[in-house]
């Protein structure tokens, strides 16, 4: 398993700066958390429920996850399952319906 120190190490060998001073006070959210984790592009009831069990397994809070137009690509039983899915989830969910879909 990568430990946040592994990833901490490589980033900047890729060019990427690691921040390792703390939050100023008042930049963190409500909880006192000072990142979230959001894992987009979750498309499909499996994938979710995957992305919840890995989480879980190691210890990563997911705080979100999205799925944009690939909805539209998924017949309309798979669709109504993976919004059943999203409500059963114990974060956030960000879903796009697009055109086939009415509001109201």
């Amino acid at each position: 398993m990568t430990s946040l120190a592994d990833l901490h190490a490589l980033m900047p060998r890729l060019g990427h700066p690691v921040a390792q001073a703390a939050s100023p006070a008042g930049t963190s959210f409500a909880d006192g958390a000072p990142y979230r984790f959001e894992i987009p592009s979750v498309e499909g009831p499996a994938v979710l429920e995957a992305v919840g069990a890995e989480g879980d397994r190691l210890g990563v809070p997911v705080a979100r996850t999205s799925q944009g137009s690939g909805v539209m690509m998924l017949a309309e039983i798979r669709a109504a399952a993976a919004t059943s899915a999203w409500c059963r989830a114990s974060w956030a969910a960000s879903g796009c319906g697009g055109p086939r879909w009415r509001s109201g």
